[in-house]
């Protein structure tokens, strides 16, 4: 659960709605945080101007950068985002400027374009009538938050921006199928498929890691049952008992 400045022009404070924020994860770092009082954190950590200001002080862990869009800061809060290489960051989609090209697309990970024009919060959390004005996107920056724009966690079009994001958006790397160019499943896809095979009402960790032990993607992921688990949260199973889940979602 988030809160933020927007990227709108010609504003002052807005709150990045939930249902944005929330599938993404949690943030370690938020270095330009909406001012208090904040109604729901978007970090563990929170930089706040005018107190505190995100451009000097350092940066840690996963970032969560929603940055105030004006011409003479968009820049340097990007070109920093860039360098830190660890997180995501929410924009217009204006990609034919300068920020995209010197921050983005030379530098970034995946993109995702959000489906529809969002309505950001006021600073007292209360829904604007109008939306966002513009088409926004997700940038990533590093691998794991890449694999995320990829795997759908939010509706709209992602595009890997990398040699790393291209080769797990495409399959065709295993050497009996070299000419086999055809799309790797998302996660999301992965587990559901597995639930279903099961033909049960109810499942558990151990029954999913069994099941999918052996797929491409976690074969291709040290990491993959780390990813399931954050899957199941994802999709929205529900939690029956300790480590038990409901297979309808």
């Amino acid at each position: 659960m988030s809160s933020h400045h927007s990227s709108a022009p010609g504003t002052t404070t807005w709150l990045t709605p939930r249902d944005i924020l929330e599938p993404l994860g949690k943030f370690d770092l938020d270095p330009c945080s909406a001012p208090d009082p904040n109604l729901w954190p978007t970090a563990e950590t929170h930089y706040t101007a005018p107190k505190q200001d995100g451009l000097l002080l350092p940066w840690f862990g996963r970032i969560w950068l929603n940055p105030p869009y004006t011409n003479s800061g968009l820049m340097k809060w990007m070109s920093k985002m860039a360098h830190h290489n660890h997180g995501l960051a929410l924009l217009f989609a204006r990609v034919e400027t300068e920020v995209y090209f010197k921050t983005i697309w030379s530098a970034a990970s995946a993109i995702l374009f959000l489906k529809g024009r969002p309505h950001f919060h006021h600073g007292d959390g209360t829904v604007s009538k109008e939306n966002c004005g513009a088409p926004l996107a997700l940038i990533s920056y590093g691998e794991s938050d890449a694999e995320l724009l990829l795997d759908g966690v939010l509706p709209g079009a992602a595009i890997p921006l990398n040699r790393f994001t291209m080769l797990y958006a495409i399959s065709g790397s295993s050497n009996d199928t070299e000419n086999d160019q055809s799309f790797i499943p998302t996660w999301r896809e992965v587990i559901i498929d597995a639930v279903q095979s099961m033909k049960k009402k109810s499942f558990s960790m151990a029954d999913l890691y069994g099941f999918v032990a052996d797929h491409p993607k976690a074969k291709s992921n040290p990491n993959w049952k780390a990813k399931i688990r954050q899957t199941v949260a994802r999709v929205g199973f529900k939690k029956e008992q300790f480590d038990l889940y409901q297979a309808a979602f």
